[in-house]
């Protein structure tokens, strides 16, 4: 998705508002508060953001490559806000993204395929 966002236009000109020259961005997915921090230094700007991982449990990779995009589409919007930037333009979702099964519907269909495999109900 790098290389697509940077090859963009759009998102050039998107940048090309911002008074850092540099933008970094960290993402860090674990069992902690969710939270983001802003450090702009030196004509940098940092956006690090932790978000938690247990809604990763149980997707494809189909399903997290959507997620990815949706996550990076919202750090980028924060990053805006925090920098009075208009909006981001939309980031490109990857061809084999798909989004994921609400989690009752995971589960409906977990349930299902486990009463197939062993032939009883509970």
């Amino acid at each position: 998705m790098a290389e697509m966002i940077q090859d963009d236009p759009r998102w050039r000109t998107w940048w090309s508002h911002a008074a850092p020259r540099d933008l970094t961005i960290e993402a860090a997915y674990g069992p902690r508060v969710e939270r983001s921090t802003f450090t702009t230094r030196e004509g940098r700007f940092w956006a690090t953001f932790r978000r938690n991982s247990s809604r990763f449990r149980g997707l494809n990779k189909n399903d997290l490559a959507y997620l990815a995009a949706i996550d990076l589409q919202s750090f980028f919007a924060e990053a805006s806000t925090s920098l009075s930037l208009p909006a981001p333009p939309p980031v490109p979702l990857p061809s084999h993204a798909t989004p994921p099964p609400e989690r009752r519907d995971a589960a409906r269909t977990r349930l299902e395929e486990l009463r197939r495999r062993h032939g009883r109900r509970p």
